[in-house]
Formats: C-alpha cells, sequence, structure tokens
C-alpha cells in the first residue's frame, strides 16, 4: 500500500540574524492544495478588501502589513480548510544567527521531522529564501 502524496508549504516569520527575539518557521499540510491557492485573494475579497492583480505576479500576503479584518479572515478560513499546521519557534534571546543556507536547512528539517511520523511522503514547497526556480 503506498502512502498518500502531501503537499507542504513552507515559511517563516522573523529574520535570523535580527535581534529579535523569536524565529519561527511554520508548515502548512494538505492532501489538496488547489483548494488553498487562492485562500488569501479569497479572504480579501470576503473582508471588503480587493486586492489589486496586475499583469506581473503580485508581492507576496505579509502578516505585518494586514489589517486586524484581513488576518481574521485569513484565520477563519484556514481553519475550516483540510489542513495540518505545524510550527518551530527559536528563542534567539537577542543574539544574531548566521542566515546561511546551512541553518536554513537544519530549521526545515527540524520543521519537517515534526511531521515525518505522521506524512513520510510530501511535496515540499518553499519561499526563495535560499532556493530558485529550476531552469
Amino acid at each position: 500500500m503506498s502512502l498518500p502524496l502531501v503537499h507542504v508549504g513552507l515559511d517563516e516569520s522573523g529574520a535570523l540574524t535580527a535581534t529579535t527575539p523569536l524565529f519561527t518557521m511554520a508548515a502548512v499540510v494538505t492532501l489538496h492544495p488547489e483548494r488553498l491557492r487562492r485562500l488569501v485573494s479569497r479572504a480579501a475579497t470576503s473582508s471588503g478588501r480587493h486586492l489589486k492583480h496586475r499583469r506581473t505576479a503580485t508581492g507576496e500576503f505579509k502578516w505585518s502589513n494586514a489589517s486586524q479584518r484581513m488576518r481574521s479572515a485569513v484565520l477563519s478560513r484556514l481553519a475550516l480548510a483540510d489542513v495540518e499546521l505545524f510550527a518551530l519557534t527559536v528563542h534567539k534571546e537577542g543574539r544574531r544567527i548566521e542566515d546561511s543556507p546551512e541553518n536554513y536547512a537544519i530549521l526545515v528539517c527540524e520543521l519537517l521531522s515534526l511531521c515525518w511520523d505522521k506524512f513520510p511522503n510530501v511535496a515540499l514547497s518553499l519561499d526563495r529564501h535560499f532556493t530558485s526556480p529550476a531552469p
């Protein structure tokens, strides 16, 4: 019996090199990524805000710039979605951590280790922090 392929979207909040106390990385796990693709734009529409779509790719949704109403709409839709969430928080205690591919990979692996027991067959999507599109 083959295990179902789950899709994992991963993103971080904060900066390793900043002297802020926390750095968090989160993963959204789902069997049906197509149901999540327009979650933010649907939440924006339902919250009364209309995103301006240009012919070129729009910037990413930034939590720190979002209104409380927009944040609530996104979280409400995410709560109703068929997803599981995993998070890893590093307590930096005011220290700066080198922003290197090695440190990023360690954090990604630590986060994924939280969900690999339940979901061993994953397709991973990362942001472009230390990745680039395949040619």
